[in-house]
This record gives C-alpha cells, structure tokens and sequence, in this order.
C-alpha cells in the first residue's frame, strides 16, 4: 500500500511538472531571512535606565546573558536632544545590567529599549535572492528583526543591478529599523529604483495629443529604441524640482525626433530656461533601464524610532518604477516618513496604517492610487508621543492622473492634503482630515497651480487659528514660470471649524467652487 502511495505520488510530481512546462509557469521562490543565517532574536523592554554621560544600562525585567554582547540596542530617549542612543552591548554585568559601547547623552528611565542581532545583512539577501527570481521575501510572521547598521538601506536593484520585474517582500514580522553611526541623505529602511539616465534636453514645446518630441542632440535620441520608457519632465528653478512629468513608451527613432506610442497626455510648456547639471532645469526626458516593474510590499511593520538628526530616515521608498504595489504595511516613523516615492508610475499604497514625523511624500508620479490608508490616526495601534509634528499627506511636483481616496488622517500640522505644485487630472474624495494647526497656512486641502482637480465628499474637522482655510486653491505664482488654477471642481465637501472654509482664488476665474 505504502509503494502504491509513492508510485501515485511520483506520477502526480512528475504531472505536476509537465503542467508546469507546457504554461512557462513557475513556482514562486521564498525565502526568510532565517534562511542566511537571520537571528530575529529583538528583544523588547519598557524600564530601560541609563544616566547621562554613562554608559551602564539597566532594566528590572531584562535577563541579559554573556551572549548578548554584541548586539544591537537602541534606548529611547537617552541619545541627543532626547533621540534614541543606537549602539551596542559592550559587556555583561549581570541579567540585569550591560555595559554599552557608547554614553547616553541624556538620562532616561522608564524607557522603551530594543536589542538584538543586527540582521541587516540577512534581510539584504532574503531580498536579493527573493525578489531576483521573482519570488518572495518572507519577513516571517511573529518575529521581530533588528536592522542597525552603517549602511543599513535594502535596496533590490542593488543585487548586481539587475532588472526586477516581478518580487514580493512580505509576511507579519516586524523590523525595527535604527541606522548607527553618521547617517546620510535620506536613509531608508527599502528602497525600491530603476536605473536611469542623466537628463537629456528637449527643444521646443510639447503639445496636448502630440506623438513626438524632439531631443537637441540627436546622439541623445540614439540612446532609445523601440519599446524603451522615458520619463520627460519639466524642472523649475525656484521649487528646485518638477512641475510637470509624464511616462511615455518609446515607439520610433528618426534622428533627432523620438516618437511616441501613445499621444500626450498633458503638454509640456518649455517656459523654463535650461541648465545642465548639476540642476539640469528646464524640459527634458530621461531613459528608464533596466526597469524595476511590480514589486509588492505588504503585511510588515516597520517601527523606527526618534534619532536625533538632521537627516529623514524614510521607511519605504520607491524611485521610477512601475506597478509598485505598497498594501496593508503597518509603519511608525519618529525620524521621517512611512513612505516616499519618486517619479513613479502606476503606484498604488492602499489599506496601511502610517504614524510619522515627516508627510509621506508622492512626488512628479503619474497614475498613483492611494487609497483606504489611515495616517497619524490617533486610534492607530502605534503612535508617535505628543502633538503633530507633520502634515497629513503629501502629492505634489507635478503629480497626475491619480487618486487619493478614502483615507483618513488624524491631526496634521499645517496641512491635512496637499495637492500642490501642478498637481493635475486627480481625483481626491472620500478622505477624512482632523483638526489642523500651525499659523496662516494651515489648511485642510491645499492647491497652488492645479488644474483639472476633482476634489469632492471629503470632510475637514476644522483649523485652530483665526487665518486657517479648509479648501485653499490658488495660481502658483512664485516659479520661474507661473501655473494658474484651472478648470478644478470642489463640491459637496463638509468643511467646518475653518473661518475659512473655502477660498477658490485662481485668476482664470475657471474653477466651480461650490461652498456648501
């Protein structure tokens, strides 16, 4: 009976196999950082004490042991200004007591403290190995991970500069993520890129509808073939970033001119002098590849605490890619924001749960759906201490063909939605924004320069100071070229507690601002 059940098992495998090859399908690839050698051993405390100026470390409910030594630790409060000190266990004193191998610089009792095994490397390779193949990186469900390192950032492409086109980081564990030593610009926990090109310059203007552009050096157009993806953006001096963007699909090459696959779906002005680099403003296109296409990260908590810097240390963030899928990560971030992504296309972040110290950002990024997430939401199973010290949520530098719905956002700081430079061809309804503080420019939805905006059935809570307005759309006259507000609709919002509820003032006089 026993032979009989191996023999039909073999036949099955083998016609498994057979399936397998007919289709071109395969099965996915998974695998967990425990898989090179991840410990996801952190341990969490709530009575950590250290004094200013030393190093000792203690807590009633530790129970250290000579194996910890080495080890990540990060003391909340006791670093800089009341940062987290981030260091490691020096040597062990008792199950009650370590030293550390650095001083706090401010005293701390009572305090919340994560140690454990810097599985940064481990973490790399879950992602190298899982997304390469187009698989899976399993951040394996109950257990937590420390990522405390000097070069902490997870970066899929960084895997021999390889395309990804398809990968999934994923599962329930957590990862706490707290860089050491000197940070850099823009830390980030995983960041998510395609390679690209230096800017390449593009003469003359580019119409609503036209199927072509002009590059002024023909040697530039030689770089693209068929089925290449450019990004072309306008680039202006003053915000020192885009105000236009779009993704186009490369269809031809005539010498000079580049000919696209489909029409234009916004124009391109050409009003902004050029400069080359480092700047690079003005109109131009960029060639994307090899191109990073529909990645999924979902399921994870990503916890980083207070670190006193100058710096933000980012949780995801994501650059030229496409179909990135960002669902259900739960994320607080007291040194910067959740997520920020970057002349993306086809980006979607749905259904997470983001506490943090910075807006997260979406930035010169087309057909975006942001949708159904909850941010600074005081009900939020993880939150930052205090008053806001951030926005809600950040679309700006060009943004269009997008959405942003259903989200609700508690408490912000200065701004609950900002749509704004030159946002265009969005959708933002449905969302819920708390109150609102901070001097004249608080505002619940703020607009400078958009045009075709439908901004409908949200409701705004109300603002704490006497200039406060709830929905503020205006030109956005301070760019080396103005952007007027034009052609947005704004109705059936619920605006309250504003003594301003609505001021729709673009000097085109085209926006239908309904003030009910």
């Amino acid at each position: 009976m026993r032979l009989f059940s191996m023999a039909t098992l073999l036949v099955k495998l083998i016609m498994i196999a057979v399936v397998l090859a007919e289709t071109g399908s395969t099965l996915a690839y998974a695998v967990t950082p425990q898989d090179f050698g991840g410990k996801g051993d952190v341990v969490t405390l709530r009575d950590g004490a250290i004094g200013a100026g030393t190093a000792s470390f203690r807590s009633r409910s530790a129970v250290f042991a000579a194996t910890d030594v080495g080890k990540a630790i990060v003391v909340t409060g006791a670093g800089i200004g009341g940062g987290a000190l981030v260091t490691k266990i020096q040597a062990f004193t008792s199950p009650n007591q370590v030293t550390l191998a650095a001083n706090a610089s401010t005293t701390a009792t009572d305090t919340l403290t994560y140690y454990g095994t810097d599985d940064t490397a481990a973490i790399r390779s879950c992602v190298y190995k899982g997304t390469t193949k187009g698989g899976v990186c399993n951040i394996s469900d109950g257990v937590t991970f420390m990522v405390s390192n000097t070069a902490s950032t997870i970066a899929p492409f960084g895997a021999g500069n390889n395309p990804i086109q398809k990968g999934t980081i994923n599962g329930r564990g957590r990862i706490i993520f707290a860089p050491q030593g000197s940070l850099v610009s823009n830390d980030r926990l995983f960041y998510i890129s395609s390679q690209e090109t230096y800017p390449m310059r593009i003469v003359g203007a580019i119409a609503k509808g036209a199927t072509s552009f002009s590059a002024q050096d023909s040697a530039d157009a030689a770089k693209l073939s068929p089925g290449d993806w450019v990004i072309v953006t306008e680039r202006d001096s003053i915000v020192r970033d885009h105000v236009y963007a779009d993704w186009m699909e490369v269809s031809s090459v005539s010498g000079s001119v580049v000919h696209t696959a489909k029409p234009f779906r916004i124009a391109f002005p050409n009003a902004r002098p050029w400069a080359g680099p480092p700047s690079y403003w003005g109109l131009s296109f960029r060639k994307v590849g090899p191109a990073t296409s529909n990645i999924e990260v979902h399921d994870i908590t990503i916890i980083i605490p207070k670190i006193k810097d100058t710096h933000v240390i980012v949780g995801i963030a994501t650059r030229d890619t496409r179909g990135t899928l960002i669902n259900h990560i739960t994320c607080q971030d007291a040194s910067g924001n959740c997520f920020a992504g970057y002349m993306d296309q086809n980006l979607t972040i749905q259904n997470s749960n983001f506490n943090e110290a910075v807006y997260s950002e979406i930035a010169a990024t087309v057909d975006a759906v942001i949708a159904g997430n909850h941010i600074n939401e005081n009900t939020s199973a993880l939150l930052l201490p205090g008053p806001p010290t951030s926005g809600g949520l950040e679309v700006d530098f060009g943004t269009g063909f997008s959405s942003v719905t259903d989200n609700i956002i508690g408490a912000s700081k200065q701004v609950c939605i900002n749509v704004s430079p030159g946002v265009h061809d969005t959708l933002v309804k449905g969302n819920t924004c708390g109150v609102v503080t901070f001097g004249s420019g608080a505002s619940c939805i703020f607009s400078r320069g958009g045009y075709r905006l439908t901004i409908v059935e949200n409701t705004c809570m109300g603002g704490t100071t006497a200039a406060a307005r709830g929905i503020d759309v205006a030109d956005a006259p301070n760019l080396a070229a103005p952007m007027y507000s034009e052609g947005n609709r704004i109705l059936n919002n619920k605006v309250q507690g504003f003594a301003t509820p609505y001021a729709c003032e673009g000097r085109l006089r085209t926006d239908s601002c309904d003030h009910r």
